[in-house]
C-alpha cells in the first residue's frame, strides 16, 4: 500500500477547522480551505495574525510524520533568515496533537504561521526568478545539512533517487507515446543514474520545490518556501534537479536555464562534478515520476483529478525534451558554466 497516496484526504469542513483551532490551539478565527493533494489545509485568519492549519492524512506513516514535525522544529529554530513557516504550540505547549473527526478517524494536526505571497505557478518565470529561487534553495540546503534525523518510514514515491518505485505505476499512463517516453527515462535512470547515486553527498532535502510550493512577493522576491511533506534523506543534487525540472521548460533555451540555475546554486553551495553529471537525468526522472504517480492517483481519486494532474503539461514537455537531447552534452554545458563561477 502507498499510504497517504491511496487514502482520501481528511474530511474537514471550514466550520470544523475553526472549532478545532480554538479548542486545540486557542486561536479564534475564520478558516478558508486551501487546495491539497493528500492533507486538509486551511488558512486561518484571526484578528491579528494569519495561520496555516494542517490536518494530516491518516494514511501518513507515523514515523514519517514525526520526522516532518522534527524537521519543522529544526527550521523554526535555525532558519531564522529563510522564508519558512514557524510551528505554533497548542494549549498544552505541544507542537503537534491528534484530533478525532466526526467520522471517527484520528488525524495529526499542526498550526503554523501563514506566509504571504503569490504562488510561483501564477507569476511570470524568467532568469531573475530562477536566480532568486536557486539562491533560496541553496541557503535552505545549507540549513538542512546539519539536521541529523533520518526518515525511517516507507520509501517516498516522489524521491528521484528511488525512481524504481514510481516506475511500477507506468501502466496508469493511458497514452502509449507518453508511457513509452516515461519508460525510456526510467530505463536511463536504472542504467546511468542509479549506479552513481550512492557515492554522492546525501542529506535531508525539501524534495518538492514545484511551482506551487514557493511564494513570491510584489517585488519578485521569494517570500515563502512551503510544504515540507515530501522531505527525504537523498542526494543533495536531487533538490536542485527537482526544483529546476519545473522551472526550465518555459525558457527558450531550457538547458541554458538549467545551467544558469546550477551556476547560481554553485555560488552559494558548489556542486561536485559527479553531481553535475547526474543532474539532467534526475530532472528527467522527476518528469517520468510525475507522469506515473499523477495518472495513477487521478484514477484513484477522480473527484480531485484536475488538481492532481496540474503539473502534467510541464512533464509531458520534459519527456519529449529529454529524448531530443544527448545527456552528456547537457552535463558538459552545466559543468562549464559552474566552473566559470568557481574560478
Amino acid at each position: 500500500m502507498h499510504g497517504a497516496f491511496e487514502a482520501s484526504p481528511p474530511m474537514v469542513s471550514e466550520s470544523d477547522a475553526e472549532g478545532f483551532a480554538y479548542k486545540v490551539f486557542g486561536v479564534k478565527g475564520r478558516a478558508k480551505m486551501l487546495s491539497s493533494e493528500r492533507d486538509a489545509n486551511f488558512r486561518l485568519l484571526s484578528d491579528r495574525d494569519s495561520f496555516l492549519l494542517k490536518f494530516i492524512n491518516s494514511g501518513e506513516d507515523p514515523e514519517t510524520n514525526r520526522f516532518q514535525t522534527d524537521l519543522l522544529k529544526h527550521l523554526s529554530a535555525s532558519a531564522t533568515e529563510l522564508p519558512v513557516s514557524r510551528l505554533c504550540p497548542d494549549l498544552t505547549g505541544g507542537i503537534q496533537t491528534h484530533v478525532t473527526l466526526s467520522n471517527g478517524v484520528v488525524h495529526a494536526v499542526r498550526l503554523m504561521t501563514f506566509l504571504p505571497g503569490t504562488s510561483g505557478h501564477d507569476v511570470v518565470r524568467g532568469p531573475g526568478s530562477r536566480h532568486r529561487l536557486a539562491t533560496v534553495l541553496a541557503a535552505l540546503d545549507i540549513c538542512l545539512a546539519d539536521f541529523s534525523q533520518r526518515p525511517t518510514g516507507q520509501p517516498l514515491l516522489w524521491d528521484v533517487s528511488r525512481a524504481e518505485h514510481a516506475a511500477g505505476l507506468l501502466e496508469a499512463i493511458g497514452d502509449d507515446e507518453k508511457r513509452g517516453q516515461a519508460a525510456g527515462i526510467f530505463d536511463h535512470w536504472r542504467a546511468n543514474i542509479a549506479p552513481g547515486l550512492p557515492a554522492l553527498r546525501h542529506q535531508v532535502i525539501h524534495n518538492d520545490l514545484n511551482l506551487h510550493n514557493y511564494l513570491v512577493d510584489q517585488a519578485g522576491a521569494i517570500s515563502g518556501v512551503i510544504d515540507f511533506g515530501d522531505a527525504v534523506f537523498a542526494p543533495l543534487v536531487a533538490d536542485l534537479a527537482t526544483a529546476a525540472s519545473y522551472q526550465i521548460l518555459d525558457a527558450d533555451d531550457p538547458i541554458g536555464a538549467l545551467a544558469e540555475m546550477a551556476a547560481t546554486y554553485c555560488r552559494i553551495l558548489p556542486l561536485l562534478d559527479d553531481e553535475i553529471d547526474l543532474l539532467w537525468g534526475l530532472c528527467a526522472a522527476r518528469w517520468a515520476i510525475t507522469m506515473s504517480i499523477t495518472n495513477w492517483r487521478a484514477g484513484h481519486h477522480p473527484a480531485n483529478r484536475s488538481y492532481i494532474l496540474r503539473n502534467e503539461p510541464l512533464s509531458v514537455r520534459g519527456l519529449a525534451l529529454f529524448h531530443a537531447i544527448e545527456p552528456d552534452s547537457v552535463a558538459d554545458r552545466v559543468r562549464a558554466i559552474c566552473r566559470r563561477v568557481a574560478a
